[in-house]
């Protein structure tokens, strides 16, 4: 273990050696991340948070990384049949997913423009909205779509069983 200081002295300046500093030194600031806001929410299901963050650090286990160590030899998106490439098919590009979040949208009274891909408007809601309360419920229905779309995903890939979208809109 380096040493960091000797006595009430820091090694590698003259400052007195403090509870708070010697804190800092062993837990330095980590990484500031822009999905920070996204993944933890004092408003959020716990499981919601934890489908969030692994699909942030790009850890979610997606058929394209289940190819890559021989668990599968399909590629194709289990909700839709078509190719995929990553989590970003499959909550945003997947034709489930965009049935799914244009339901949301249509019920929180926001109108979805056919041209606009869906993940822009979430992008808006979290950035437009004047109120943190507001944009933190945004940021909670986000977080809820990916954890459903997940649970669909899993439903289809090992239960052979897609549910319908409109289902999952109620349950979110």
């Amino acid at each position: 273990m380096r040493q960091a200081h000797t006595g009430n002295i820091w090694l590698n300046f003259d400052e007195k050696y403090t509870i708070k500093a010697g804190y800092h030194w062993l837990h330095p600031e980590g990484e500031k991340v822009i999905w920070h806001n996204w993944v933890w929410n004092s408003f959020y299901v716990s499981k919601h948070s934890l489908i969030s963050w692994m699909d942030a650090k790009g850890k979610l286990r997606t058929r394209d990384k289940l190819v890559a160590v021989g668990v599968s030899s399909d590629n194709n998106c289990a909700l839709c049949n078509q190719a995929t490439k990553d989590c970003h098919h499959l909550f945003f590009r997947c034709p489930f997913s965009k049935m799914v979040c244009t339901g949301l949208l249509q019920w929180l009274g926001i109108r979805n423009l056919v041209i606009e891909f869906v993940y822009t408007h979430w992008k808006k809601w979290g950035r437009n909205h004047g109120s943190k309360r507001r944009q933190k419920i945004g940021y909670v229905i986000l977080a809820a779509v990916v954890y459903e779309v997940w649970k669909a995903r899993n439903s289809a890939m090992w239960n052979l069983k897609v549910p319908c979208p409109k289902v999952v809109v109620r349950r979110i």
